[in-house]
């Protein structure tokens, strides 16, 4: 069972929400138990220069917890330019095997509408580029420094997306009188 409404408060402002309610039946997922879902939504379009959105929703259920949170705007830039960008955050994971996914994605793109004017011969262009630095945390482990007590070393593990390679950054921060590397 699910509800849905959204609500205009001015020319252009719409906010939204939703209600998700699952209870399986049969079938594998009826083994995990019902999930409930509630989620958010602003959306804004009243100047027609630049539009926004944002989203967030949160999924529970006894297998699994997630939330999504998505923003995403668009600014034209003259009659024949518009920028765009558009962020997503997931945070999730089994609750049984108490693993936690992270995934951010990042998007900046710059797009040409060809903006009119008299037919030519050559027809009219359109054209989008785009630049997504996609990466995937896959861990975050803090321990104490062995060689100073006061000093905390984090080290994030995460996979590029584009070519799935593994890398590792680690920073030593110092949480003393130490000094931090």
């Amino acid at each position: 069972m699910g509800l849905r409404n959204s609500w205009r408060l001015r020319n252009g402002m719409r906010v939204g929400g939703s209600f998700e309610r699952v209870n399986p039946l049969k079938g594998p997922s009826a083994d995990e138990g019902p999930s409930t879902a509630v989620a958010g939504s602003l959306d804004w379009t009243e100047d027609p220069r630049w539009k926004g959105s944002a989203r967030m929703e949160v999924r529970s259920s006894n297998a699994a917890d997630q939330v999504l949170q998505t923003m995403a705007g668009a600014v034209k830039l003259d009659s024949a330019w518009t920028a765009l960008g558009r962020h997503q955050l997931s945070l999730g994971g089994s609750t049984a095997l108490g693993g936690r996914q992270t995934g951010e994605d990042l998007m900046f793109a710059l797009a040409f509408r060809d903006p009119g004017g008299p037919p030519r011969a050559t027809g009219r262009w359109d054209a989008l580029g785009r630049w997504e630095p996609r990466i995937r945390v896959e861990a975050v482990d803090v321990a104490a420094e062995r060689s100073d007590p006061h000093t905390a070393l984090a080290t994030i593990t995460y996979r590029l997306v584009a070519t799935q390679s593994v890398e590792r950054v680690s920073l030593a921060v110092s949480v003393g009188g130490g000094t931090a590397g």
